[in-house]
């Protein structure tokens, strides 16, 4: 927990900290991010709770990175399996871009006391390039990510998304 103050001399604000519970930020270990949230969740009596207090910022925002994309890859699959079994295109592409679009729930499990928080951009990095391969290179408007993505199966419209 931090104090904030006001200096009314200076009108200037500080931020102190009042709690020593958390390790210093030159300890190596991760204050927060993912390694915070699973400690929040998981019993001091199990097995697993040792090993969350030793990850590194560095492995806190790899195994971030890793459950977000995963997300991801879960919410393609579920728009494609709705796409194929149900035949509901225009419900397939809606729910991808609902869902898809919502990984921005996984920024907090980043620890920023690491360059490594920058990962949260790998997944629109990521599907940029995809599109603007499937829509400008491949072409192709029987590919699954074209037919479960655009209203009229064209790859072209694949294009709008990163532009």
């Amino acid at each position: 927990f931090f104090h904030i103050s006001k200096n009314r001399e200076k009108s200037k604000f500080t931020m102190e900290s009042t709690s020593t519970s958390n390790p210093p930020l030159s300890s190596g270990l991760s204050t927060g991010g993912l390694t915070t949230f699973l400690a929040s969740q998981i019993s001091s009596e199990s097995s697993l709770y040792p090993y969350l207090n030793r990850l590194t910022p560095k492995t806190n925002n790899i195994a971030a990175a890793l459950v977000t994309i995963l997300y991801v890859k879960i919410v393609m699959e579920v728009g494609m399996l709705i796409r194929i079994k149900f035949d509901l295109p225009e419900i397939s592409r809606k729910f991808i871009h609902i869902c898809a679009c919502s990984y921005v729930v996984f920024w907090p499990l980043f620890d920023v006391d690491h360059w490594g928080w920058r990962l949260n951009a790998t997944v629109p990095v990521v599907m940029s390039f995809r599109l603007l391969y499937k829509g400008a290179i491949l072409k192709d408007p029987e590919d699954q990510d074209v037919r479960s993505m655009s209203r009229s199966s064209s790859p072209y419209e694949l294009l709008y998304g990163p532009l």
